[in-house]
C-alpha cells in the first residue's frame, strides 16, 4: 500500500515527514516524492508515503472516492502521545487523544490541507 497525497507544493509536507515524524527521502519520479520512516527495515510494502504535487493542483472535493484521512500507527499510547507533543510543539492543531473502542486515535491537518 502506498498514501499518496496531491498537493500543490511538497516542501512543508515533506519538512512534517522528515523533520517531526520519522520519515526519509528516498527519491522522486516526476512529480512523486517517496518517503518511508527511517527505521524501516525488510518489506517496505505498506509503509511508503508519497506527496505527488503540481502547482496547479486544485484541492479535492468531499465526495464519492475520496479518502477522509490518513493514518498513521504508533507501537505504543506513549509514542502516539510524544507524537501529539511534538506536533503541538511545531503550532500544529491536532485534537486531544479520542478513545475508538478498538484503538487511539488524534487528528490534525498537514500542511497540505490532508487529515
Amino acid at each position: 500500500m502506498i498514501i499518496s497525497n496531491w498537493e500543490t507544493s511538497y516542501e512543508r509536507t515533506e519538512a512534517l515527514l522528515t523533520g517531526h515524524l520519522g520519515y526519509k527521502f528516498i527519491g522522486e519520479a516526476g512529480v512523486r516524492r517517496r518517503y518511508v520512516p527511517e527505521n524501516a527495515a525488510g518489506e517496505l510494502a505498506g509503509k511508503y508515503v508519497d506527496i505527488l504535487w503540481d502547482s496547479n493542483q486544485r484541492y479535492g472535493q468531499g465526495g464519492i472516492g475520496t479518502v477522509h484521512h490518513i493514518a498513521f500507527d504508533t507501537p505504543t499510547d506513549e509514542t502516539q502521545q510524544a507524537v501529539r507533543e511534538i506536533l503541538l510543539s511545531r503550532h500544529y492543531v491536532p485534537t486531544q487523544v479520542l478513545d475508538r473502542q478498538y484503538f487511539h486515535s488524534i487528528y490534525f491537518r498537514e500542511p497540505g490541507g490532508v487529515l
